[in-house]
């Protein structure tokens, strides 16, 4: 399912709620940035992916592979 954005999707779905709030607050923030690109659960885990790799944070997302991205 598509959103509009990053705000609401993690306000309707539980599961990309719960993904999003296990980074770290820095990685957070850092999604934020791309609020309104970020429209689908596999775009999160994508964009959470970069924001890791871009800013030297170990790239494990706790269930998903970063490789599957990159």
């Amino acid at each position: 399912m598509q959103y509009e954005n990053l705000q609401e999707l993690i306000n309707e779905n539980t599961s990309c709620r719960r993904y999003f709030l296990s980074q770290s607050p820095a990685v957070q923030v850092e999604l934020h940035e791309f609020n309104d690109l970020i429209h689908s659960d596999i775009e999160l885990h994508a964009y959470t992916c970069l924001v890791k790799k871009t800013s030297g944070v170990a790239l494990s997302t706790g269930g998903s592979s970063c490789r599957d991205f990159l």
